[in-house]
């Protein structure tokens, strides 16, 4: 028994109709993301609730977020700007961490969930987020707001739009996969690796065949570039600071 994965519009039917019965309330044929979404409400609410200390990674967002830069000695600034404008908005609190690492996880996993109902048959959506949360940036650190936690949703938001675009043929998805794409590579260098693997999927499946298709890339690529734009013109100002500190290996491991 063989088993083919297609990007074309046929293969881009909603997967997620279950011919049971059994599942087909809403609540019960999307076990799989209300399970995931608890589970991550609750490592970020325990830890918020019983530590009175803050993770490294949260600390050095409150103290880059005093000033909002274009880029920072270590990483882009998308991070540092969500947590800045909640404490210009909302005043300083140690909770703002927690709560923007709960949105940023949590939209991951709808994005994953919703990404997986396209691609898999039946309802193995659910199983898809049941073996999400076993890795352990989706549930003991769930807590830590870091470059991490911003690059995976937007990297997840890119894949949703590249798809939707493939299916729909529009334009607007396209664009928004290159906002996407640009959110990613501001909030953590690393994101090059999964756009990158994007771009691969479609050249495998054959999509980039298609003019239509590659002109959609190119325009994606191209508002990636200009939200990109400004972060790189401080690197050039400021000697490629992230890219040395990156070339050093950095402190420890991404997780």
């Amino acid at each position: 028994m063989s088993l083919s994965l297609s990007l074309s519009p046929p293969a881009l039917r909603r997967a997620d109709t279950v011919p049971s019965g059994r599942l087909s309330h809403p609540l019960r044929r999307h076990w799989g993301l209300l399970l995931a979404l608890a589970l991550v409400v609750m490592w970020v609410l325990v830890p918020a609730a019983v530590n009175p200390g803050q993770w490294g990674d949260n600390f050095e967002q409150y103290v880059w977020a005093h000033s909002l830069e274009w880029g920072y000695h270590k990483h882009p600034p998308l991070p540092t700007w969500l947590l800045g404008g909640l404490i210009a908005l909302f005043g300083p609190s140690p909770y703002w961490a927690y709560l923007l690492a709960a949105l940023c996880t949590a939209g991951t996993a709808c994005f994953t969930y919703r990404l997986a109902g396209r691609l898999l048959p039946g309802s193995l959506a659910g199983l898809a987020m049941l073996l999400w949360g076993l890795q352990q940036a989706f549930s003991m650190r769930a807590q830590v707001f870091n470059h991490n936690t911003v690059m995976m949703l937007a990297v997840s938001a890119a894949a949703w739009c590249v798809l939707q675009a493939v299916g729909s043929r529009q334009r607007r998805w396209w664009a928004g996969a290159g906002l996407a794409a640009a959110a990613a590579m501001l909030s953590k260098y690393q994101a090059i690796v999964p756009l990158g693997g994007l771009v691969l999927g479609l050249l495998l499946t054959g999509e980039l065949a298609r003019r239509d298709m590659r002109r959609g890339l190119y325009l994606a690529m191209g508002v990636a570039a200009l939200g990109f734009a400004p972060h790189l013109a401080w690197m050039v100002n400021h000697d490629f600071a992230t890219l040395r500190y990156a070339g050093q290996g950095g402190h420890g491991v991404p997780w």
